[in-house]
């Protein structure tokens, strides 16, 4: 049975744009390799270390030898990745980073992309707290502040989190998981030799026990359909994982999958090179399953690290729990009434289920580039090396001599010409099955960019940066308005007689943790610039501005832009929760900030700049500001107690160091709040601030006991 799989945010789309001449601040910048579009294009990650382990940097692409079914292939790309592990930015005197509420796709936010694939089918419920806790170890320790992840649980869609740079929202879907493995087959089966026993007929009176046999029937495991279902859809789901990310061209993914292996009799063993089955075979139904999924993972260059939570010392596990023995029947002769399914029998088939479950580990792995942590207690060196294998590797790209889509298996063998180098990559790739899959490219720009915004993790060809601002919308829902900014460096223009051109293709998407889509559209946005406006955008970017009304809940917002002149385009992700604005007590928008140097050109959309006339200036995304600036920060503060009481507010603004630099307080009666949006407004005066960074903290009081507060962090220069 396959499942359908829930990954939160698959897709992307728009909802009333303004565009506008804005600033945008400069941010790093790091080449990337360019692919043309087409499953006949294959990437091989190779990481090589030299005789000490260490990762053998400074090579070139004259110093690899990439050969496919033995003929060798000519290299169109190749690219050193060298990934740093980033810490969380937190001020000093904060023992956790602040949440930043902008969505950027910049350069320095890129590093390692990794799937925590939760096997709740595959693990049993007494490690559920050993695999929680092991999960959020690696989230914890190993999990850079650059590095994108997501949480899946193979049988638990509701409880996923797509992919996230928060670790509070990894750690708060990682809380749910719940171990759910099938008891023991072997165990099973002994059970069913007990019962056998127990209902075998006594010998009639005054027969000789020698003259009397009592045979066991064929032992039965109940939950053997389920346990092959199980199989298929942990498989299954890795594979429309690997589906998922297949877009995400020029990086390597990494899923660290938490299990205890495939729970299943399996009628011939899955072989140490699974490679080495022809394709079609499909020597039972999960060997189908493997084969499809390692033919997805390996075509998206998809690396895979088991995780066994059991550890050592699980090898008599079973023993302990098998209890007494079936022994109510003998052989003919009356003699030596030993069961037939004895302690030997078990102890094997016991010994047969492991083996098998970590013969299914080293296969994953193996096939995919990746090892699997197997009988050890000690995760640290593991997971050390899933990242460094993540971190440093070289990126060889070609497209194959030989482009028959007739869905063979390929191998893949990489060599380094250096003595002593040892090089650990992928084994191969299944090709494509039809022609029209090796070249599909996208048939219109609008087709385009929604490729990209279907990319599960952000697109970097045009620089953006997103604020969702949430507040309550008149219509009873929740109001999300985003603010867009587009870097300067990455707009092309037309000139036609004194005026510059070009088309802007924008996408917005809200999904919700169902996988469904809740708002969505696209809006094409027309730029016919002046030199004056022409070189705002020039120096500074291009904003855009859009509002969409959703229901309270957990969205990922996904949004995406393509420029038509020069073709490039960027998208970034994220995930927001839009509070319960007209039930909740007390309530509180999003913070918004806007400064005066931020330029705004026109609306190409009704009503969507209605935040800017509340303002000084129109919203911005931008956090990095000038003693030039005054900063404006507005919230909305919705009350729906209807008792007598005070609100207090308070705006604080906190130095790097702990020190406080700015404070003002007011309170008002909930006669001035309850049904309606209390409007706060405080002007930041930045010529007295120092060049670092702060925070920002509005909080909202309520003397009667309820407290909500929103903190950013901005920096001056």
């Amino acid at each position: 049975m396959r499942r359908t799989l829930t990954v939160t945010g698959l897709g992307v789309a728009a909802v009333g744009v303004a565009l506008t001449a804005g600033q945008a601040p400069a941010g790093r910048s790091q080449a990337q390799p360019t692919f043309r579009m087409g499953v006949n294009f294959v990437e091989v990650d190779a990481v090589v270390t030299d005789g000490t382990g260490q990762f053998l940097r400074g090579l070139t692409a004259d110093d690899f030898e990439v050969f496919e079914n033995g003929a060798p292939q000519d290299l169109s790309v190749f690219s050193l990745v060298d990934i740093p592990v980033e810490s969380d930015d937190r001020p000093l005197y904060r023992a956790a980073p602040v949440a930043s509420d902008v969505l950027s796709n910049a350069a320095g936010n890129t590093g390692r992309v990794y799937f925590l694939l939760l096997d709740d089918l595959h693990v049993s419920p007494q490690r559920t707290v050993q695999t929680r806790q092991m999960a959020l170890r690696f989230v914890d320790r190993y999990l850079g502040a650059n590095d994108l992840a997501a949480v899946i649980h193979v049988g638990q869609s509701g409880a996923n989190q797509g992919f996230t740079i928060s670790k509070p929202l990894l750690r708060r879907s990682i809380s749910q998981f719940m171990g759910r493995k099938l008891p023991s087959r072997t165990l099973n089966k002994l059970a069913d030799a007990r019962q056998q026993s127990d209902a075998a007929p006594p010998p009639p009176d005054g027969t000789d026990m020698g003259d009397t046999t009592f045979a066991l029937g064929p032992l039965v495991d109940p939950d053997a359909p389920i346990r092959l279902e199980y199989a298929n859809q942990m498989l299954n789901t890795m594979e429309d994982l690997s589906r998922y990310v297949s877009r995400m061209q020029g990086r390597r993914k990494a899923f660290v999958l938490f299990t205890e292996g495939i729970d299943y009799d399996m009628e011939a063993p899955l072989y140490d090179s699974f490679s080495g089955l022809t394709a079609g075979t499909e020597v039972s139904s999960i060997h189908g399953s493997m084969r499809a999924m390692l033919e997805t993972t390996m075509r998206s260059n998809v690396s895979i690290y088991p995780v066994d939570p059991r550890g050592l010392g699980h090898e008599m596990e079973g023993i302990v729990r098998i209890g007494s023995l079936p022994t109510n029947y003998g052989y003919p002769d009356g003699t030596d009434p030993l069961p037939r399914y004895g302690l030997a029998d078990i102890v094997r088939g016991l010994g047969d289920e492991l083996d098998g479950s970590l013969d299914s580990m080293r296969t994953l792995a193996s096939e995919t580039g990746g090892f699997a942590a197997i009988n050890t207690n000690s995760f640290d060196r593991p997971f050390q090396r899933i990242v460094e294998a993540n971190s440093s590797y070289y990126l060889l790209g070609y497209y194959p001599t030989s482009a028959t889509a007739d869905g063979s298996f390929r191998r893949v063998r990489v060599e380094v010409k250096r003595p002593g180098a040892r090089v650990s990559a992928r084994r191969g790739y299944f090709a494509p099955r039809t022609q029209d899959e090796m070249l599909r490219r996208p048939e219109s720009t609008v087709a385009a960019v929604r490729e990209v915004a279907a990319s599960p993790a952000e697109s970097r060809g045009l620089s953006m940066r997103v604020v969702p601002q949430l507040l309550r919308a008149p219509s009873g829902m929740a109001r999300v308005h985003l603010t867009l900014e587009l870097g300067p460096d990455d707009l092309p223009f037309r000139e036609e007689n004194g005026i510059f051109t070009n088309d802007l293709l924008l996408v917005w998407e809200a999904v919700d943790a169902d996988g469904q889509v809740r708002a969505s559209e696209t809006r094409r946005a027309t730029m016919r610039l002046r030199a004056a406006a022409h070189d705002r955008a020039r120096s500074a970017g291009v904003n855009a501005i859009a509002e969409f009304d959703v229901p309270a809940g957990r969205y990922q917002l996904r949004v995406a832009a393509l420029e038509e002149l020069g073709g490039r385009s960027g998208s970034v992700v994220g995930d927001i929760d839009v509070p319960r604005f007209r039930t909740a007590t007390l309530e509180m928008s999003s913070l918004v900030l806007s400064a005066p140097s931020e330029q705004f050109g026109f609306a190409a959309s009704p009503g969507a700049g209605a935040l800017a006339r509340l303002l000084p200036a129109p919203p911005t995304a931008r956090r990095e500001f000038t003693h030039a600036d005054r900063l404006a920060v507005y919230a909305e503060i919705y009350d729906n107690d209807a008792r007598p009481h005070t609100v207090d507010l308070t705006v604080r603004v906190t130095a790097d160091d702990g020190r406080e630099v700015f404070a003002e307080a007011d309170e008002r009666d909930a006669r001035e709040l309850v049904g309606v949006a209390y409007s706060h407004l405080v002007t930041l005066p930045l010529d007295q601030f120092r060049p670092g960074r702060y925070v920002l903290t509005v909080t909202a009081r309520s003397r009667l006991g309820t407290e909500v507060k929103r903190e950013t962090v901005f920096t001056v220069r």
